[in-house]
């Protein structure tokens, strides 16, 4: 499962991308529990590094169009909007 978490360099953002990293899994659409394969943190600044190799980092603004492009794909599973 890829997840994005936008506002995910602030305190709320981290909180949650650690949680989720911690758990391993979150359920899907059907109640099933699905590995959490990768955690996009995008926010305007860069946030404290999280140290595992499942997290992946993107700087710029939610409210450009091409960074929103870049940011998510046809593989992205579930969005945390907490900008």
């Amino acid at each position: 499962m890829k997840i994005l978490i936008t506002g995910g360099a602030g305190f709320l953002g981290q909180r949650l991308a650690r949680k989720l990293l911690e758990r391993g899994t979150l359920k899907d659409a059907d109640g099933k529990g699905v590995s959490v394969d990768q955690v996009v943190l995008a926010d305007i600044v860069e946030g404290t590094p999280i140290q595992d190799q499942r997290v992946r980092y993107m700087v710029g603004d939610i409210g450009d169009p091409n960074f929103l492009k870049s940011t998510i794909d046809a593989n992205m599973d579930s969005i945390f909007h907490l900008a």
